[in-house]
Parts: structure tokens; sequence; C-alpha cells
């Protein structure tokens, strides 16, 4: 034995997991792929989750198309997150359209690094719905401008605007008997505020919540 210890012993390229070993020949670019996919795990393994959304997967007896969304900012608290997750992309439907009109969002987080209660927007995560046309059948996805990272441990919330009073999306129809509130605030109609202090919001029990949807890049691709 050497002085140094025992030598050490690497696994064959074939007991690493998630891997295949070496490919060649008809099958090598397949190979390529799950490589390049064991790299991505590998560089960013704790980003698993696939979406985040302000309904469940399956809600569709849960909303309603009916009602208008207000032209004020509202924020609505979005389920809390198990895992990490880097989204790139938005989703809605659009049931009654509205020429020339559009539909703000963005996700806020809780902060109090400012020894103040407020709400900060996650960089990434805005997004403009163009509600010019109908999206039943196929929901309407919008890229978002880079990767949006988000983590367990933080409050997250909606943000919505809409400049339009006609167009119709589905939306919760629980008024008046929701346990948490909507956060609201008159803002212009442009870019989302970028920081907002509670104490200037509204709680409102009595407004609609908008289905919309903020995917990973995979499930962008696969749902």
């Amino acid at each position: 034995m050497s002085r140094r210890g025992p030598k050490a012993k690497f696994p064959r390229r074939s007991e690493i997991p998630h891997g295949r070993g070496q490919r060649r020949g008809e099958d090598a670019w397949s190979g390529q792929e799950e490589s390049w996919a064991i790299r991505a795990r590998e560089s960013n393994p704790d980003a698993a989750e696939w979406f985040i959304s302000s309904f469940p997967f399956h809600a569709n007896d849960a909303v309603v198309v009916t009602g208008a969304l207000g032209a004020a900012l509202q924020l609505n608290m979005l389920p809390s997150l198990s895992g990490v997750i880097e989204v790139t992309s938005a989703r809605i439907k659009i049931y009654t359209q509205d020429s020339g009109k559009t539909i703000r969002a963005c996700i806020y987080r809780f902060d109090t690094s400012q020894k103040t209660k407020q709400f900060v927007k996650v960089p990434n995560t805005d997004v403009t719905f163009d509600v010019s046309a109908q999206y039943r059948t196929t929901p309407l996805d919008v890229k978002l401008d880079g990767v949006a990272r988000l983590t367990p441990g933080y409050p997250y919330f909606l943000g919505t605007r809409a400049n339009s009073g006609t167009v119709r999306v589905p939306v919760t129809t629980a008024q008046n008997v929701c346990h948490f509130p909507s956060y609201q605030i008159p803002v212009e109609d442009g870019p989302l505020p970028g920081r907002l202090n509670i104490s200037d919001l509204d709680k409102n029990y009595d407004g609609y919540v908008p289905w919309i949807t903020y995917l990973s890049k995979e499930a962008e691709q696969l749902l």
C-alpha cells in the first residue's frame, strides 16, 4: 500500500447516476442530449418545481368567466412553494376579448429588508397579455424577458392590472367569503411598480382573482 493511502477508485461512466456511459454510433446524438441533461441537473439540482399558479392544477369547477378585473393593481397571495422554481413564461385564457387592451401581471415577494413591510417585484416576472383575441381552446402563453427564480420560504403574491373593463378571463367567484384579502392600490397604466409599502394598500375581500400560471421551461414544453 502506498504511503499516500489506497488508490482512489473512480466510477466508470456507466456507473454515474443518470448516465449510461459514452455514446457511439447511431445513438450518439441521444447520448449527447443525455449529457446536457446531466449537466443541467448538476448545475441547478434544486430547481424542481414546474409551475406556480393562482389556482390548483385542475380548478375548472372553481372558476368562472364572468366579472371584469378592476383597473387598480391588485395583489393576491400565491400558494407556498415546496421547492425552487425557475419560470420562463406566463399563461392565461381569454374568453371575451377587448381589442387593443392588455392585462399586466408580475410576481411580488414579501420583504422587510428596508425596515418596513413591502411587496418587492421579482425580477423578470413582468408580463403583458394582449387580450385582443380569444384563447379558449389553447391558452395564451407569453415568454418572459428572462428567467425568474423563486425559492421556498418566502410569501409570493400575484400582481395584476387590466386596462379593460370588458375582457373576461377565468376568475374566482368567492366574493365576500374569501379567507384571504386582495391588496389593492390605484396605479397608472404602465409597468407595474417595483416596490409597494403594504401600509399604502387597501385590503379587499370582494374582488376577482384571475387564473394566471407561471411555468418553468420544462413545464412550458410539456403542459
